[in-house]
């Protein structure tokens, strides 16, 4: 009877353990959700080819460090608005709304954004759009490669 106690308590403290990382996994999930809510094409934004879910971290999956777009949104209040929309929160050249598929900053929550393809990450320098300009100002695609302008940023310099 004491080893089948002793089974019955173990099971019971696995099941909690299980339901409690549920939890956890399920409220994190709700949480990268809202964030993702609160900006336009949250769910869309891919870095060098991999979806980035956890858009204002580090990693891609969320969690952790903040990336220089997340300190700024958390900076604003976690709130998207004209202001922060017009911000260049990886000094890219080109605005979060850009990024994000508002360019003219109008976007409001639950809306569909004036753009939902090729959105690129505003955390990070090395992912810009090629939609507006991204190619004018020697960016690079929303996978990372380089792209080619005439000119580019070096026109002028001597070798």
């Amino acid at each position: 009877i004491a080893r089948k106690n002793k089974q019955t308590q173990i099971m019971s403290i696995t099941t909690t353990a299980f339901v409690a990382a549920a939890v956890s996994v399920t409220q994190q999930a709700e949480a990268y959700r809202s964030y993702q809510n609160a900006m336009p094409n949250g769910d869309k934004v891919f870095r060098n080819g991999q979806a980035w879910p956890g858009v204002g971290h580090e990693s891609s999956s969320g969690g952790g460090a903040l990336n220089p777009f997340g300190t700024a949104f958390k900076q604003n209040g976690n709130k998207w608005d004209a202001t922060f929309c017009k911000a260049d929160a990886d000094q890219d050249r080109q605005t979060n709304g850009m990024e994000l598929g508002d360019p003219d900053c109008v976007w409001t929550t639950g809306a569909t954004p004036a753009r939902t393809t090729d959105i690129s990450h505003p955390g990070y320098s090395d992912s810009t759009t090629a939609a507006g300009g991204g190619e004018d100002e020697g960016g690079s695609t929303t996978d990372g490669t380089a792209s080619t302008t005439e000119g580019g940023d070096d026109a002028g310099e001597e070798e």
